[in-house]
């Protein structure tokens, strides 16, 4: 019998930056291959019914499930369960790249609009 799979919930959030005026140019969406073992699909095109462009979503830490605008939501034991969840991935063999990579690259992109559209720019 073998050991039995531990999953640890962290909430994430995103955001989107969402283009000034609509673009009848732009047919389809795009999506970038993800990164391997990732928790998100990465960020994508995505075109309104009216045909403004979305980029998005980034990925930043939620610290609570109900956490959609900045702290609103968060609750003393929902932000230290958090912490708690996200610590214990960068603990983890297995997902420790992972974590990394979302700070160093995804993280990034949500604090910076200016970051998620260069990116974007490279695909």
């Amino acid at each position: 019998m073998g050991q039995a799979t531990q999953f640890i919930m962290v909430p994430i959030k995103g955001r989107y930056a969402i283009s000034k005026q609509p673009y009848d140019e732009i047919k389809m969406l795009v999506y970038p291959v993800p990164v391997e073992g990732a928790y998100v699909l990465g960020v994508h095109s995505t075109i309104t019914p009216h045909g403004y462009v979305k980029i998005g979503p980034t990925v930043f830490p939620a610290f609570g499930n109900e956490n959609y605008d900045m702290m609103k939501g968060v609750t003393p034991s929902s932000l230290a369960s958090a912490c708690l969840n996200y610590t214990r991935l960068l603990t983890s063999k297995k997902d420790r790249g992972l974590i990394w990579h979302f700070i160093s690259k995804e993280l990034t992109k949500s604090i910076s609009i200016s970051k998620l559209l260069t990116d974007v720019r490279k695909l």
